[in-house]
C-alpha cells in the first residue's frame, strides 16, 4: 500500500529522465531547470541540450534483441534470473533451512530479518559504488562476496552470530545487486527501448523466483545436508556475477568497434 500512497508525491516531485524529455522535444528551459537541480554548480544558460543517440526504425523488443544488444540482453537476463532465484529462495526457505539445523523458529526469524535488512543498505551502497566505479565490476565483486557468504552460512551454521552476519551479507549483495542490475539495464539500452529492456529483464527474472520455490522444496525433501545446500547455492551467485561481467566486456568491445567505424 505504501508505494501507492507515494505515487502522487512521486508524480508531483519526480521529473522524467532528461533523455526522455529531450526525445519528446520538451522545452529547453524546463530541461535546463531540472539539470540545474541535479548539478547546481553548473550553468546551462548558453547551452543547447540534445540527445546523442543513433536513430533506428526498431523499437521495443526488436531493438533489445537486435544484433547490437542481443548478447548483452541475454547476459542481463541470466544474471537477473540467478539473482532473483537466490533472493526468493533465501526469503522463502531460509527460516525452514535454519530451523532444520537445530535452531528455534524465533532464531530462524532473526537470521532471516538480517537478510532483509541487508537489502536496503546494499542497494544504497552498491548504487553509490556503481556511480563512482565500474558498475559491472562492482556487481561482479558483490556477487562473489555473496557466494562466499553463502558458503559461510552453510559451513558455520551452528553459530548464531555468524549466521546473522552471513545472512546480512547475502541480503546486502543479492538484494542490492538485483537493484543494481535494474539500474544497469536502464542505462544499457537507448531511450526508446529502455523500459522494454528493463521490463523484459524483470520478467525473465521472475521465472528464477518461481523456480526457487521448487528448488528449495526439493533440497529440503531430499534430506541434503545443510552445508551442501548452501554450497550448491554458490553456483547461481557466481553465474550471476560472471554474466554481468561478461556483458560489460562485450558492451565495451561493441562501443570500440562502433567508434572505429564512425571514424
Amino acid at each position: 500500500v505504501l508505494p501507492l500512497i507515494l505515487v502522487p508525491f512521486l508524480y508531483w516531485k519526480m521529473p522524467e529522465s532528461i533523455t526522455y524529455l529531450v526525445k519528446q522535444s520538451y522545452s529547453q528551459d524546463k530541461i535546463k531547470a531540472i539539470l540545474k537541480r541535479l548539478f547546481p554548480q553548473s550553468s546551462f544558460l548558453n547551452q543547447e541540450i540534445y540527445l546523442n543517440e543513433v536513430k533506428t526504425e526498431k523499437s521495443g523488443l526488436g531493438l533489445i534483441l537486435s544484433s547490437k544488444y542481443r548478447y548483452g540482453t541475454i547476459m542481463l537476463w541470466i544474471s537477473y534470473f540467478m539473482a532473483l532465484f537466490l533472493i526468493y529462495l533465501c526469503s522463502s526457505w531460509l527460516p525452514t533451512l535454519i530451523k532444520s539445523n537445530q535452531f528455534t523458529i524465533s532464531q530462524a526469524a532473526i537470521v532471516t530479518s538480517f537478510f532483509q535488512i541487508g537489502g536496503p543498505v546494499g542497494s544504497i551502497t552498491l548504487g553509490w559504488c556503481m556511480d563512482h566505479y565500474r558498475p559491472r565490476l562492482v556487481l561482479f565483486i558483490a556477487m562473489l562476496i555473496g557466494a562466499l557468504a553463502t558458503f559461510g552460512l552453510g559451513h558455520f551454521g551452528h553459530d548464531m552470530v555468524l549466521m546473522c552476519i552471513f545472512a546480512w551479507i547475502l541480503g546486502f549483495t543479492f538484494n542490492g545487486g538485483a537493484v543494481g542490475l535494474s539500474a544497469l539495464a536502464t542505462g544499457y539500452y537507448p531511450t526508446s527501448a529502455r523500459a522494454t529492456g528493463a521490463s523484459w529483464m524483470n520478467g525473465i527474472g521472475r521465472f528464477g523466483a518461481i523456480l526457487s520455490a521448487f528448488a528449495g522444496a526439493a533440497m529440503i525433501s531430499s534430506g541434503m545436508p545443510f552445508s551442501m545446500m548452501f554450497s550448491l547455492l554458490m553456483i547461481p551467485a557466481v553465474l550471476s556475477g560472471f554474466a554481468v561481467l561478461i556483458q560489460g566486456i562485450k558492451t565495451k568491445q561493441s562501443i570500440v568497434q562502433t567508434k572505429t567505424q564512425l571514424s
